[in-house]
């Protein structure tokens, strides 16, 4: 086994820089990004999906909230609560999301090695 010089045992690997949310995102969401980032490989994420996954979160949060106002309080004075238009809207955020999500690159690792599988098998 090959001996190894001094100069290679001062070296510290450098873990690649993870994404930082916006600054201008609240906390609960601020908090998610982190979450989604800090669960996947440090360079899974990319500058580029920035934007997706501020609009992830944000629906998130926003589903989380409708959904947990809706267990609260279904119905105010005989009517359905406003919660269910926000749950309603975002919902659909999530969708969309999502949506963009599934026609990009963001995905999470195990379904993109699912996907590639897949493609090299029909390829064969």
């Amino acid at each position: 086994m090959p001996r190894k010089s001094a100069a290679s045992l001062n070296v510290v690997p450098i873990e690649p820089n993870r994404l930082r949310p916006p600054a201008n995102l609240p906390q609960a969401e601020r908090d998610l990004f982190a979450q989604l980032v800090a669960a996947n490989a440090p360079a899974h994420f990319k500058l580029s999906d920035v934007p997706l996954l501020t609009q992830y979160v944000t629906a998130a949060v926003l589903a989380d909230r409708a959904a947990e106002e809706l267990r609260v309080a279904p119905v105010v004075g005989g009517r359905p609560s406003p919660s269910t238009a926000r749950f309603v809207f975002s919902n659909t955020a999530s969708h969309a999301a999502g949506a963009l999500a599934e026609s990009s690159a963001v995905r999470y690792p195990q379904r993109a090695d699912a996907e590639r599988l897949r493609h090299h098998e029909a390829g064969r």
